[in-house]
């Protein structure tokens, strides 16, 4: 009866398994891949209508970090998170309809986010784009727009466990954001918590997403989740030396990036986890009649279940 039980519950985790057979999750388990968008990150250089200089960099993401174009559409600062905090409903209570739904909301916000928070009009550059943000925050969207166009995440109700809902604090903190207009002190207000914008930034959104692919893992779009988590885990680590290194004083807005870096790293080293243990030995089950069989299927143990 032991051996049935075990045999079982291993039976369901691999048939509840992502496919190791899908193109795109064996380029996104090449070290290649994530070098290529290393370099991305670092070397494309960020577009200045009056030119600026490499020792500028840091100035220049300042100046768009600090007005970006997507601060100016006012009604979507509340906006955006109602239609968050309806996303989560609906997968809670329509998660087996709600894949397609919320692959392409999130595609919209990252495509959004992408353009309209890395793009500014600056009194010292001019019109200024952060080309580098620009490509990784579009290639984090085509890996959203491409689980819209088909669907491999699956909402459906399971028995969570207990341990997986860690995330959740973390992505209520990345949502209500509480930071004042300085942004070096918390401000943990109703009227802050409706009208900041948190739903708005690349920062705050994806440990949202993630915490709620993590809670669903291994039923979810794995090469999706690994692009979304490792761009995550690049801009978190530059925000924590940022404000923890490099300007201290804003400490707070480092405790504000700490939801994105931890989630990101989770869900990076979750998928690989998973994929390292798909390639083991399968299990091998003894048949009553002598025979050794290396796939198993549920109903296949039925005649097991007497051992």
């Amino acid at each position: 009866m032991r051996l049935y039980s075990r045999l079982r519950t291993r039976a369901r985790r691999e048939m509840e398994r992502p496919s190791l057979g899908n193109p795109l999750d064996r380029v996104t388990e090449k070290w290649w891949f994530y070098l290529v968008i290393l370099l991305l990150f670092f070397i494309v250089p960020s577009y200045t209508q009056k030119g600026a200089s490499y020792q500028d960099s840091q100035n220049v993401i300042k100046e768009v970090m600090t007005n970006p174009l997507i601060y100016g559409f006012t009604p979507l600062l509340w906006v955006s998170k109602a239609v968050f905090v309806l996303l989560v409903l609906l997968i809670v209570f329509q998660g087996k309809r709600m894949s397609r739904a919320f692959a392409t909301i999130t595609a919209v916000f990252c495509v959004g986010i992408a353009i309209f928070q890395n793009t500014a009009q600056t009194s010292t550059y001019g019109l200024t784009i952060l080309s580098g943000n620009v490509l990784l925050m579009l290639l984090v969207a085509a890996s959203w727009i491409g689980e819209a166009l088909n669907p491999k995440s699956d909402f459906a109700p399971v028995r969570v466990p207990l341990w997986k809902w860690w995330v959740l604090p973390m992505a209520a903190l990345a949502f209500w954001f509480p930071v004042d207009a300085s942004g070096s002190s918390p401000q943990f207000t109703l009227a802050n918590l409706a009208s900041n914008g948190s739903m708005l930034t690349y920062c705050m959104v994806t440990p949202v997403v993630l915490a709620i692919l993590t809670i669903f893992y291994p039923r979810v779009n794995r090469p999706m989740m690994r692009v979304t988590s490792y761009v995550g885990i690049m801009f978190g680590a530059t925000n924590e030396v940022e404000w923890f290194v490099l300007h201290p004083s804003m400490w707070w807005m480092g405790i504000m990036h700490i939801p994105l870096i931890t989630i990101s790293l989770y869900a990076f080293a979750l998928t690989f986890r998973d994929a390292y243990q798909a390639k083991e030995v399968p299990l091998l089950a003894v048949h009553p009649v002598g025979r050794l069989s290396s796939s198993i299927s549920v109903d296949g143990l039925q005649h097991l279940q007497s051992a």
